[in-house]
């Protein structure tokens, strides 16, 4: 494993050089977060704060490289980090319990749900993990999956009272039945960790199913209405590959690529994130969001390709050699010096 102050550190920091007003991770902080014990989730938990360099007071923030500035740091808990609880498991099982466990230490470190204010726009995180696993064992879908986190929460811009954008991020996407309308940056193949293009998604694995990712939205555009915005943006992760579809509040009807652009208040830009690790990916990436105020005026989304692996460890490997020729180098004048000096 890298240190804390090794690869990982060093694309976090390069992505955020950007200076972006907010990051977002759509789940999956810790990859073994449900399988750990407490100390080793203590542990993974100290080092996603340091790599991250994140702290948590009343919310989640990071600190930008080279500046005092910390940004808001939006997260929805992921399969990973809060397992589902079968409902058919009895009680007592012990494997029940060590899921208790781990949904008990990850929402004491991640929450479950919460509303975010950034500049003017409304981040709200769902946790979706209730309601991803196979149908056959839902128990109240998606109206027992989360819990209203936005009641008396008010954002505003200053000086301007026009709504801006209402942004949902989970970690499992809506329902879709493959990923052959997901744009442009979506590729044709598959891997060990995602399916291909045009192959089916499970419902309840892959993505939400089809009723509990209507009941998200529309319960989503109510809690939306009630604050006098509309649901605009919902950026998840999970399938490991970039997918970007404009559709209806419901349903995904209409394509559109990665940097096409959301100008209609009655459509929902739904933005699949690529994994953003190599050994997920090929291709990893990380995406920029940008949406303007108000939210009439639209938003897009840039995918942003991560240098490869490889590259990174030589650049790293190259900057060592480099730093030890140098005080080779360095030292030898100094012994030389010194040696001169005693003979003199």
């Amino acid at each position: 494993m890298w240190s804390d102050w090794g690869l990982g550190r060093a694309v976090w920091w390069a992505a955020l050089l950007l200076q972006p007003h907010a990051v977002v991770v759509p789940g999956d902080m810790l990859d073994e977060g449900k399988l750990c014990d407490d100390a080793q989730h203590a542990q993974l938990l100290h080092r996603f704060k340091t790599v991250f360099s994140a702290h948590k007071s009343d919310h989640w923030h990071v600190m930008l490289p080279f500046t005092t500035r910390s940004i808001p740091l939006i997260l929805s808990p992921g399969n990973h980090d809060l397992p589902p609880l079968p409902p058919s498991a009895p009680p007592s099982a012990p494997v029940t319990e060590r899921t208790r466990t781990a949904r008990r230490r990850s929402m004491e470190a991640f929450g479950s749900g919460s509303c975010t204010c950034v500049m003017g726009h409304v981040f709200r995180s769902i946790d979706t993990s209730g309601i991803l696993f196979s149908e056959e064992e839902q128990e109240g879908g998606a109206e027992g999956g989360w819990s209203r986190a936005c009641e008396g929460f008010a954002c505003g811009q200053a000086g301007d009272t026009s709504p801006g954008h209402h942004v949902v991020v989970t970690h499992a996407p809506v329902f879709r039945s493959s990923d052959s309308a997901c744009g442009g940056e979506r590729g044709m193949g598959g891997g060990v960790t995602y399916l291909g293009r045009h192959e089916a998604m499970v419902a309840g694995q892959d993505v939400l199913a089809e009723r509990d990712s209507m009941l998200l939205m529309q319960a989503a555009q109510a809690e939306a209405q009630a604050m006098g915005r509309e649901v605009s943006v919902v950026l998840s992760g999970h399938t490991h590959a970039p997918c970007f579809i404009l559709s209806a509040a419901t349903s995904a009807t209409t394509t559109t690529s990665s940097n096409s652009r959301n100008n209609s208040s009655r459509s929902v830009l739904h933005a699949t994130l690529s994994a953003s690790g190599w050994r997920m990916r090929p291709d990893a990436s990380c995406a920029l969001l940008l949406l303007h105020h108000p939210a009439s005026l639209g938003s897009s989304v840039a995918v942003l390709s991560l240098p490869h692996e490889h590259l990174c460890i030589a650049v790293v490997a190259a900057a060592w050699v480099v730093a030890a020729a140098a005080a080779g180098r360095v030292g030898r004048r100094v012994w030389r010096s010194m040696k001169r000096r005693k003979a003199s």
